[in-house]
């Protein structure tokens, strides 16, 4: 029975860290496949397809328990990831933080107008 050798290259704690609604700086610079691909490389905790169908539960609550995620590779592949359940909504709450500022900024750099003029062209006549 083969085991995944677990490096601590970055917690799920790491993320659970971090602030509802903020994004750090670094963040902002890079794409969310940058993030995943940096972990990737620099994670010893990959065991192929045929090791999870062999020990599945044991390979699971060691990810779980780790609190890193478990790269399952297929054909020297990156296949799927296993992580942590409470991992995983908090990189769906980041992946949103994230998309929400880039929005934001986007926003900031558009025509605006005042609310008189819109209220004006939207419904015929003036705020009073």
């Amino acid at each position: 029975m083969a085991h995944a050798s677990i490096s601590r290259f970055g917690s799920y704690n790491d993320i659970r860290k971090l602030p509802t609604g903020s994004v750090s700086a670094g963040v902002d610079n890079c794409s969310f496949d940058d993030i995943i691909d940096a972990n990737m490389s620099t994670s010893n905790n990959t065991i192929s397809i045929s090791e999870l169908r062999q020990d599945a539960t044991n390979l699971i609550n060691l990810a779980v328990s780790q609190q890193n995620p478990l790269i399952v590779m297929q054909r020297s592949k990156p296949k799927v990831v296993v992580v942590d359940y409470q991992y995983f909504r908090a990189l769906e709450e980041a992946i949103m933080d994230i998309t929400d500022n880039q929005e934001a900024e986007k926003a900031k750099l558009e025509p605006t107008e005042s609310f008189d003029k819109y209220f004006e062209k939207r419904f015929g006549g003036k705020t009073e």
